[in-house]
């Protein structure tokens, strides 16, 4: 199986996983707390 193909399958289902959403919102939290984000 090729590397594509592999992510391709898992990534069909990869937002249906509880744990790696909040995993991902976790992230996103810390990353707008620890960086200045702006739209200049």
């Amino acid at each position: 199986m090729s590397a594509t193909l592999h992510f391709d399958n898992e990534a069909q289902t990869w937002d249906a996983d509880p744990i790696k959403q909040e995993r991902a919102l976790a992230v996103a939290a810390a990353l707008r707390q620890r960086v200045p984000l702006s739209r200049d």
